[in-house]
């Protein structure tokens, strides 16, 4: 009987492990098959542009009309903000786009799209708005966060429903770990020099 018994708990112990690793596996294979693009962020608190460990942040779309048209997504009946769906064309760098109903039919055309919604003064949300930084980027990305000519991406790996998931940030078209690697001593010293 004392064996049935190690056996159930072992059982009962390890499904919940195995279940976890199965979540992540599809996880990272969804991250990995699905197109990938890069949009440019912005919109940092000068302030305080690290909170705790997350970099906090904007999109910023790059729009086919200019400014997006909001007419055409659909208005949510409790919240003052509209469902959409961002249809994007062109370069995986950033690429251009256009908002449409989620119910229109020309969603299917679309090479990707983004669900999300929009809000009056036309600022897109598709939901990821901070980025994880590791202790050890925090002083080189705030040193290159100070400095405006820097171009500062992320990458989504966009799911063919609507949905996404980030995949790294990327700074000058390099993701943030490589261009640490590359010239992340110049910026610790940068950070770390007084001010005149």
């Amino acid at each position: 009987m004392t064996r049935w018994r190690k056996f159930w708990a072992a059982a009962v112990l390890a499904i919940p492990l195995v279940a976890m690793g199965l979540l992540a596996t599809k996880a990272l294979y969804d991250q990995k098959s699905y197109p990938l693009i890069q949009v440019k962020i912005a919109g940092y608190d000068p302030r305080d542009m690290l909170r705790g460990h997350y970099l906090r942040y904007q999109f910023d779309w790059n729009w086919e009309e200019g400014q997006p048209d909001i007419s055409v997504c659909d208005r949510h009946p409790y919240y003052s903000y509209h469902t959409c769906c961002l249809c994007l064309s062109g370069d995986r760098k950033d690429p251009q786009g256009h908002l449409v109903s989620c119910k229109n039919p020309e969603v299917e055309q679309c090479p990707a799209v983004l669900e999300g919604r929009i809000s009056r003064a036309g600022r897109f949300d598709i939901g990821h708005n901070q980025y994880f930084v590791p202790e050890r980027h925090a002083r080189a990305l705030e040193t290159l966060l100070r400095d405006e000519e820097t171009t500062l991406r992320i990458g989504l790996s966009v799911h063919p429903n609507g949905r996404s998931a980030v995949e790294t940030l990327y700074v000058e078209s390099l993701p943030l770990d490589k261009y640490l690697n590359l010239y992340g001593r110049d910026l610790e010293q940068e950070a770390t020099r007084p001010l005149p």
